[in-house]
């Protein structure tokens, strides 16, 4: 009996995709949804793109953390330097979900500059970027330039964070971000001790407003809104420079 078997159990082959799986998940049925997924692993020991999203999943409430980490060791089997794009993408979103010093820097040097292409996957790529957004943008306004390791400012991270757990207060954090960016240059100024230069005032509303606009894009992809998905992802892409970020948004626009 191999690992995969000994993890899994005895079951029939998939009866859908991991398309099919997500689709469920985001329908509110996620027992049902992390079946099939459990499945696709069992069945597909090698398909590292269902390994990965598995693990991903079973890191959201209701939170598997035991059973995650047993794929964690399949995968590092699979790819024991870590270097496929993938896996770069799942252990930076691990990483920087350690909320320390460590683990966002971590986060930052392995995120992959070349994002993943399948939906999914592109997604846990921006919910990863989003959630470093509050360290980027710190490290670049406190003096001299330093990682922060306890509060979270930033309300796309806030919300990314409310995101992963299933917090309903997640559109809320992320409606604020958009919708009054002015208060979060407000609250920077008070955690760094200075008022910001024009500059950097005009950076973190910049930052605010994009990062916030993903987190609503990935938020309603959570609910079955693709519609909704797809106008928050075109308004962050309008105010983009091509790059990682924007390969990912197009992932979901073309």
């Amino acid at each position: 009996m191999g690992f995969l078997s000994s993890l899994f159990g005895s079951a029939p082959p998939p009866s859908g995709s991991v398309d099919d799986a997500f689709a469920s998940i985001r329908a509110g049925r996620i027992e049902e949804g992390r079946a099939l997924l459990r499945a696709i692993c069992r069945h597909q020991p090698d398909d590292r793109d269902a390994l990965v999203l598995t693990a991903y999943e079973l890191s959201r409430e209701p939170a598997q953390l035991k059973e995650r980490q047993q794929l964690l060791n399949q995968i590092v089997q699979l790819d024991p330097k870590r270097a496929a794009v993938e896996t770069r993408t799942l252990f930076a979103f691990l990483d920087v979900q350690r909320f320390d010093g460590e683990g966002y820097h971590a986060a930052y040097q392995g995120l992959p500059d070349t994002p993943p292409t399948t939906r999914p996957l592109a997604a846990l790529y921006l919910l990863a970027r989003i959630l470093l957004s509050d360290c980027i943008l710190q490290t670049r306004l406190l003096k001299p330039p330093q990682m922060m390791t306890s509060i979270l400012v930033h309300p796309a991270s806030q919300g990314a964070a409310q995101f992963v757990v299933r917090d309903p207060r997640a559109a809320a954090t992320f409606a604020r971000g958009l919708n009054a960016p002015e208060k979060t240059v407000a609250q920077y100024e008070e955690y760094v001790g200075r008022t910001l230069t024009d500059e950097e005032r005009a950076e973190t509303l910049d930052s605010v407003q994009l990062e916030c606009a993903i987190g609503e894009g990935l938020l309603h992809l959570d609910q079955n809104q693709d519609a909704k998905a797809r106008a928050a992802f075109t308004r962050a892409r309008q105010s983009m420079y091509a790059g990682p970020t924007y390969d990912a948004l197009n992932v979901f626009l073309f």
